[in-house]
C-alpha cells in the first residue's frame, strides 16, 4: 500500500518534470528506433519511461508512466485493428518489467533478462493469441499468427542490444538523480571520494560555504577548485593542472558525471556542488568580506560586480578585472591594492586552476575560487539553465541545446565513463587479490 501511495509523487513539480524529460527522451529516440525496425515502437515508448519511473517512483508509478507514454504514442498515430492486443501486452509488460526492476540493484543483465522475457512471452505470446482470434481462431489462423509473431520476434531481436543498453544507461542516470541526499547543515562531511586520482570533498553546498569561511580564518593563501568530468579527462595529459587539483584546499564536484562516477565507485558524494551555487551561498554568509572578480571579457566583470552588489549587500565587492591580460604582474599589483579576502578567478577550466596554483601565496590571507563562466551569468550576458534542469542534473544538456558547438566537448564523456569503469575494475581486482593474500 505504501508503494501504491507513492504514485502521488508523480504529480509533484519534480515528478512532472521527470515525465516531461521522459517524453522528450522517447520522442527523440523513437524515430531512430522506428527507422531500424517499425516493430520496436512499443518498446521505445514504454520500456524507457519504465526504467526511469521504476527507479524514481516505485512500480505502480512506473506502470502509470509507461501506460501514459504509450497512450501518447497511440494518440499521435491512427489506431490499427490490433490496438487491443497491443494494449493487453502493454499492461502485462508494464507490470512484469516494473516489478522485475523494483528494489534490485541496477544491472545490465537484469534489464536484458526483463526485456527478453517481455519480448518473448508477452509481446510474442499475447499478440500471437490476439491475432489468431482476429483471424478466426482456426488452425490456419494460429499458424498465420505464429508466423507473423515470429517475424516480429526476429525484428525485436535486431534492436534488442540497443534498447537494453539505452534502458540501462537511463536507469543508472535516474538512480543517481533519485538517490540524491537532501542537504542538511548538521550532516557531517564525507571523506574525500577518489575519482580518477582526484579526491572530491563530500560537502553539500551549505557545508562547502561554511568550510570556506573556516579557510578564511586560517592564515595564508588558499584556493578552491570545482572540476567536472570533462576537466578530469583534460588533466590526465597536463601534469601542472593535475597538481593544481591535488593541492587544492577544497575540491567540489561541479558536474553530475562526477557524482555518478563516485556512486559507481562505491564512495558517493552527497550532491553536485556547482561553483556558481557555492559562491552564492558564500556571498550570503560573508558579511563585510572584500571580494574581487577576475575574468571574462571586457565589461562583463563590471556588470557582474554591479548586479552582485545589489543582490548581496553583505559583502563588499572591492574591484574587478577582465580575463584578457598578457602579463601577471600588473594584475597581481591591482588585486593586492584592493586587499580582497576572496578572489573569484573566472579564466576558464584548467587555465584558472594553474593560475591559482602559481599565485596561491601572492595575496596574503586570501581565499581564491575557480568559477569558470560564472561572471557571464551574473552579468546577465548568459542565461543559466532553468531550475528544473539544475535539480535534475541536466544543466549540461541545456547548455548543449543553447550552444550546439559544445558537442565536440561532449565526446569526452564516454571516455570519462570508460576510465571510471577501468578504475572500478582495477579496485575490484585489487580487492580480490588482497582477500586471497
Amino acid at each position: 500500500m505504501r508503494d501504491l501511495l507513492r504514485i502521488k509523487s508523480v504529480f509533484t513539480t519534480r515528478g512532472l518534470a521527470v515525465i516531461a524529460m521522459l517524453v522528450a527522451m522517447s520522442a527523440a529516440l523513437a524515430p531512430l528506433v522506428i527507422w531500424i525496425t517499425p516493430q520496436q515502437k512499443l518498446l521505445s515508448f514504454t520500456l524507457l519511461p519504465l526504467a526511469v519511473g521504476s527507479v524514481l517512483f516505485g512500480p505502480w508509478a512506473a506502470v502509470l508512466m509507461g501506460a501514459a507514454s504509450d497512450t501518447l504514442n497511440y494518440l499521435i498515430r491512427p489506431m490499427g485493428p490490433y490496438f487491443p492486443g497491443y494494449a493487453l501486452s502493454l499492461a502485462v509488460s508494464c507490470l512484469f518489467y516494473a516489478f522485475w526492476q523494483y528494489k534490485r540493484p541496477i544491472r545490465l543483465w537484469r534489464i536484458a533478462c526483463a526485456q527478453l522475457c517481455t519480448v518473448v512471452f508477452v509481446h510474442f505470446g499475447l499478440n500471437m493469441l490476439w491475432q489468431a482470434i482476429l483471424l478466426g481462431g482456426t488452425a490456419a489462423g494460429f499458424t498465420a499468427a505464429g508466423f507473423y509473431s515470429a517475424v516480429r520476434l526476429i525484428n525485436n531481436a535486431v534492436t534488442f542490444p540497443f534498447m537494453a543498453g539505452s534502458v540501462y544507461a537511463l536507469a543508472r542516470v535516474a538512480s543517481a538523480i533519485g538517490n540524491r541526499r537532501p542537504e542538511s547543515p548538521d550532516m557531517a562531511a564525507a571523506a574525500r571520494a577518489d575519482v580518477l586520482g582526484v579526491g572530491f570533498d563530500g560537502f553539500t553546498i551549505g557545508q562547502a560555504a561554511e568550510h570556506a569561511l573556516e579557510l578564511l580564518r586560517v592564515p595564508g593563501g588558499h584556493y578552491i577548485v570545482t572540476p567536472n568530468s570533462e576537466m578530469l579527462v583534460a588533466v590526465r595529459n597536463d601534469k601542472q593542472a593535475l597538481r593544481a587539483l591535488l593541492e587544492a584546499d577544497m575540491v567540489l564536484p561541479d558536474g553530475i558525471g562526477v557524482v555518478i562516477a563516485s556512486r559507481m565507485l562505491k564512495r558517493p558524494v552527497p550532491n553536485r556542488v556547482a561553483g556558481i551555487d557555492f559562491a552564492q551561498a558564500l556571498f550570503s554568509r560573508c558579511e563585510g568580506k572584500r571580494i574581487f572578480l577576475l575574468g571574462a571579457a571586457e565589461g562583463v566583470a563590471e556588470r557582474a560586480m554591479e548586479r552582485l552588489g545589489s543582490m548581496y549587500p553583505g559583502p563588499v565587492f572591492c574591484g574587478c578585472l577582465n580575463g584578457y591580460f598578457t602579463g601577471d604582474a600588473p594584475v597581481i599589483e591591482t588585486i593586492r591594492a584592493a586587499k580582497p579576502d576572496i578572489l573569484l578567478v573566472c579564466l576558464g577550466a584548467v587555465k584558472q586552476e594553474k593560475w591559482m596554483l602559481e599565485h596561491k601565496d601572492a595575496f596574503g590571507d586570501c581565499l581564491m575560487a575557480g568559477l569558470g563562466g560564472s561572471l557571464d551569468i551574473w552579468s546577465g550576458d548568459l542565461k543559466r539553465a532553468p531550475a528544473v534542469f539544475v535539480r535534475l542534473g541536466l544543466e549540461w544538456f541545456y547548455r548543449l541545446l543553447r550552444q550546439p558547438s559544445r558537442i565536440g566537448r561532449m565526446t569526452r564523456l564516454p571516455y570519462f565513463l570508460y576510465l571510471v569503469c577501468g578504475q572500478r575494475r582495477a579496485e575490484r581486482g585489487a580487492g580480490r587479490g588482497g582477500a586471497r593474500a
